[in-house]
């Protein structure tokens, strides 16, 4: 299965899944993997759980209209649906700026909240939503931060944060991954770069808790972090890239614009520069987002610290 959570607020409608695919029950490793959300056009978005090749058939199949009308999104969307057993989320830009599930073979429209894919995942979901508890490291908030201000004042990045803690929880097998993030902050339908840290709500050891443990989390929290990169529109390839600083690992998922991100390639012992260049000359990929990091930049990283620029983190 899978969770898809598309919210609408004002005329800015956000999607947000995870990555992971299962096959028979098991996990699938990341070369499988697979973002369960997708850009159809500039003004249209889609999410979908259940069979992901089937959703992809979908995808591809979907009639490219200049502007399809909502009765024929709904329409072919849901033909699919009553044969594949899929759910689906559409999110509709302008003009409509509405949101419609299709599920339990009907189409239903004008809600601000869906979600599709697993129960259990979105009770979590819910939970993590509400509480603000960090399922993995409980005594850390995460901060996630992005270069695209226009996402503010939207439900964008809460969204990314609760669909990680999901992840992080390991409780719903089903959810794993990487969270991916589509908006119309920016008026079109785009992928949403970010970066992911963590930072301690206290510095007071927790009661029972043994020092040496602590101290352990305590390094291992601040040393953590990953950071989303997506390509830019008008890129002929489209594409989202899970960068991780120490370590100096990627792992990117692209496809053709309008169709599921189907292609996986991983890149290790690349600096972001270094990856970067790779993709733009191999696949025309110009990248778009930030590195987070609390601990500075790792000695053999390969970029200079003179080369970095420092921005302000939001704490969900």
């Amino acid at each position: 299965m899978t969770l898809v959570v598309a919210q609408k607020k004002g005329i800015c409608i956000s999607l947000v899944s995870d990555t992971g695919v299962t096959s028979n029950g098991v996990q699938l490793g990341l070369e499988h993997h697979l973002p369960k959300v997708c850009i159809l056009n500039s003004q249209l978005a889609v999410g979908f759980a259940g069979a992901s090749e089937l959703a992809v058939q979908a995808i591809a199949a979907f009639p490219r209209e200049v502007s399809p009308t909502y009765h024929a999104v709904t329409q072919h969307f849901l033909n699919s649906h009553r044969t594949d057993n899929v759910d689906y989320i559409i999110g509709f830009g302008a003009p409509l700026f509405k949101l419609a599930k299709i599920s339990n073979n009907e189409v239903r429209q004008n809600r601000t909240f869906e979600w599709i894919g697993d129960q259990a995942g979105f009770e979590n979901y819910q939970r993590f939503r509400t509480e603000r508890v960090d399922p993995a490291v409980p005594h850390f908030s995460t901060m996630i931060s992005s270069t695209r201000p226009s996402e503010r004042g939207t439900p964008t990045f809460d969204m990314v944060g609760c669909v990680r803690d999901v992840i992080l929880g390991r409780r719903v097998h089903s959810v794993f991954g990487h969270p991916v993030a589509i908006s119309n902050a920016d008026g079109a339908f785009e992928l949403r770069s970010y970066a992911i840290t963590l930072e301690e709500k206290s510095l007071a050891m927790p009661d029972g808790a043994a020092l040496d443990t602590f101290l352990r989390q305590l390094s291992e929290a601040r040393a953590y972090s990953f950071s989303c990169f997506v390509g830019s529109t008008g890129d002929t390839t489209n594409a989202v890239a899970f960068h991780y600083m120490r370590g100096k690992v990627t792992y990117v998922y692209y496809g053709q614009p309008g169709h599921a991100l189907t292609g996986y390639k991983s890149f290790t012992g690349l600096n972001i520069v270094e990856m970067g260049e790779t993709t733009r000359a191999e696949y025309g990929i110009s990248w778009i987002g930030a590195i987070g990091s609390r601990t500075g930049v790792p000695a053999d990283y390969g970029i200079p610290a003179s080369a970095w620029r420092t921005q302000k983190s939001a704490a969900r």
